[in-house]
Formats: structure tokens, sequence, C-alpha cells
């Protein structure tokens, strides 16, 4: 009985630490208009959202205000976050109110490859973005651009 209670034990507490491992690789970006570069005139020059994993991020964009992307969308809210890389063109869906996981489990190719993102690269800059698809067809209308930096 007590080697069966220490092995639950030793589970527990493994468990607990490779759990709290993963959840470091997961770095939380909050959505900021200090990384748009679609910019007022005279504004700072836009921050490159810089990231240290190269598998993905999550980008929280609890407290954002999208009041001017839905001026511009014609009173809609955007519903895509769109990734252009040297690996790809992806869209991921954009959980308004909170947080969204950028990586190869919510990425879907823009060019019908299915979920085949295998990573940011170091040498390149992608381009991240938020919007919509034009109805009826795959031309992205973006409202938020930014530029993606692997630490």
């Amino acid at each position: 009985m007590t080697s069966i209670f220490k092995l639950s034990l030793c589970f527990l507490f493994c468990s607990s630490v490779c759990l709290g491992q993963s959840g470091q690789n997961n770095q939380i970006i909050k959505l900021s208009d200090s990384y748009n570069n679609i910019q007022v005139k005279g504004a700072p020059a836009p921050k490159k959202m810089q990231i240290k994993n190269s598998k993905g991020f999550i980008l929280d964009c609890a407290g954002y205000d999208f009041t001017l992307i839905r001026k511009m969308n014609n009173g809609k809210n955007p519903d895509l976050i769109f990734i252009i890389a040297k690996g790809g063109k992806y869209k991921i869906a954009l959980n308004i109110p909170g947080k969204t996981t950028i990586d190869a489990s919510t990425m879907t190719s823009l060019e019908g490859y299915g979920n085949n993102f295998r990573g940011f690269e170091k040498d390149d800059t992608p381009i991240i973005a938020i919007g919509t698809l034009k109805p009826g067809t795959s031309e992205m209308l973006a409202y938020w651009v930014s530029m993606i930096q692997l630490m």
C-alpha cells in the first residue's frame, strides 16, 4: 500500500513539473497598437513582436479596443489572424475576448496544405495580421499588421 502511495505521489509531482515546463514555452504577447504598422502619421515607429519559441506563442487580445478595426470592417469584428512567413501563409481563428494560441495545432495553410506549419525560421521576419477574408475569396483583408522577430 505504501509503495502505491509513493508511486502516485511521484507521478503527480512529475506530471506537474512537466506541465509547468510546457507552459513556460507558451510565451504570451498582449495585443497592442505599439506593434501595429498601421498608424496615424507622426505616431511612434512600431515595435516588432519578439518571440522566444520558434514553435509559436499566445496572443492575448483581452482588453484590446477593436473599435477602429470594426469601423474599417463595416461594423464587424475581425475573425482571423494571418501569418505570412517563408514557410507559407496561414490563418488562425481569432479569439477576440481572450487568448489565441498560434502554433502548428491552430494554423491552417491558406495555400491548401492543411496544418503544415513547422515553426518560425531564425532568419525570417514573418508578418502577422488581424482581419478577415474577403467574402467568397481567399483574399486577406488586414486591419492590424506587425512583424515577428524570433529571439
